[in-house]
């Protein structure tokens, strides 16, 4: 019984974080495909635009050309969350469903 409370405790992140991931690659691909480079538009005039830009590095184009460092900073950083995530769990559950 605890292996399919484990799995399902898992499952449900698992779908939100494959959601949203597939929500920012779709909203991607739709400005890529339909704006020119800097091209902008009013989603709610004067209130909130949508501006279609490149950024070759991490934040605000820091370390641009460095993507390898990145890749391996974000896989180490998801590791860690599983990492936390799972041990969170097993201390609740050790805990309260004895």
């Amino acid at each position: 019984m605890k292996e399919k409370t484990q799995i399902k405790i898992y499952f449900f992140p698992i779908i939100v974080i494959s959601l949203l991931t597939a929500f920012d690659q779709l909203t991607k691909f739709m400005i890529t495909s339909k704006y020119e480079l800097y091209e902008s538009k009013d989603i709610i005039k004067d209130v909130f635009s949508l501006t279609y830009i490149r950024n070759e590095g991490i934040a605000w184009g820091m370390m641009e050309g460095k993507q390898i460092l990145f890749v391996i900073i974000s896989a180490i950083v998801l590791i860690g969350c599983f990492y936390i995530y799972s041990n969170i769990f097993n201390y609740y559950n050790s805990c309260y469903l004895l």
